[in-house]
C-alpha cells in the first residue's frame, strides 16, 4: 500500500524530467503541486496521455471511474490498485487498457509497527532524485459539464529493502519504461510485465518525524532522517 508520498521538486524540474515525452502543460503551472506529504484526496501532478497528446497537470488522488453516475456513486475512491489484478478488476481494467499515467515522486512513506504509535519511514531511490510511479487515471464527466480527473497508484509485492517495513510497495518504473507505459498501442501482457518490485539495491529508507502523520503538514523537514 502507498498512502502518502512526496514529490518535493520544483515544477520546472518536473517539466524538464518529462520533456522527452513531449508532455505539455494542460493547466496553469501555479496549479501543479510539489508537496512533501501528498495524501489521499489531495491534488497532485500527473503525466498522462489522451489521444495523441501527452499532458502534465493536476489530478485528485483516489480514482473515480468515468462510468460512475455521480461523485458519490463510488463511496471508496481507491488510491491504490493491485498490479496483479488491475487488468481484470471491474474498477481498474478500462484504465489499465487506456488510462495509464506516470506519477512523479521523490519517495514514499510507510509505517512500521502493529499498534500506534507506528514509526514512519521515508523510502526512496538513491540514484534517482525524481522517478515515476506507474498509475491509472480517469476523466469523470458529470451533468452540466462538470469534470474531475483522478488517479490511483499501482502496487506490487515489497522488495527486500521495503519488506521489513511493509509487504507492499508502489510500482516504480525504470526511466526508459515511461514511454512504453504511456503507449496506448503497447501489448498489455508486456505492460503488465513492467509491474514488478523495483530492485532493492538502489533503494534507501530512514526513519522520519511523526509530523508526517498530520494531514496538511508539508515541507522538506518531513523527509529528513531522525535519530
Amino acid at each position: 500500500m502507498c498512502g502518502r508520498y512526496a514529490q518535493g521538486r520544483a515544477i520546472p524540474e518536473v517539466l524538464a524530467r518529462y520533456a522527452d515525452l513531449g508532455a505539455i502543460l494542460v493547466a496553469s503551472e501555479q496549479l501543479l503541486l510539489s508537496g512533501f506529504n501528498i495524501r489521499p484526496g489531495a491534488y497532485a501532478t500527473v503525466v498522462y496521455q489522451e489521444g495523441n497528446q501527452t499532458g502534465i497537470g493536476p489530478m485528485r488522488w483516489g480514482l473515480l471511474p468515468h462510468w460512475a453516475k455521480s461523485l458519490d456513486a463510488v463511496k471508496v475512491k481507491p488510491i491504490n490498485a493491485r498490479s496483479e489484478t488491475a487488468d481484470t478488476s471491474p474498477m481498474f481494467r478500462e484504465a489499465f487498457r487506456s488510462g495509464r499515467c506516470l506519477v512523479p515522486a521523490t519517495g514514499f512513506f510507510e509505517w512500521q509497527g502493529k499498534k500506534p504509535p507506528k514509526q514512519p519511514y521515508f523510502i526512496h531511490v538513491a540514484d534517482q532524485e525524481l522517478f515515476s510511479f506507474a498509475g491509472l487515471w480517469s476523466r469523470w464527466k458529470g451533468a452540466g459539464g462538470a469534470e474531475l480527473l483522478t488517479f490511483a497508484i499501482l502496487t506490487t509485492a515489497a522488495n527486500e529493502a521495503v519488506q521489513p517495513v511493509h509487504d507492499r510497495m508502489p510500482c516504480i518504473l525504470h526511466p526508459e519504461e515511461k514511454f512504453q507505459w504511456l503507449d496506448s498501442r503497447a501489448d498489455l501482457a508486456e505492460i503488465k510485465g513492467l509491474l514488478r518490485p523495483y530492485p532493492a539495491g538502489p533503494m534507501r529508507l530512514h526513519r522520519v518525524s511523526a509530523a508526517v502523520n498530520t494531514p496538511g503538514r508539508d515541507g522538506p523537514e518531513l523527509i529528513r532522517p531522525i535519530e
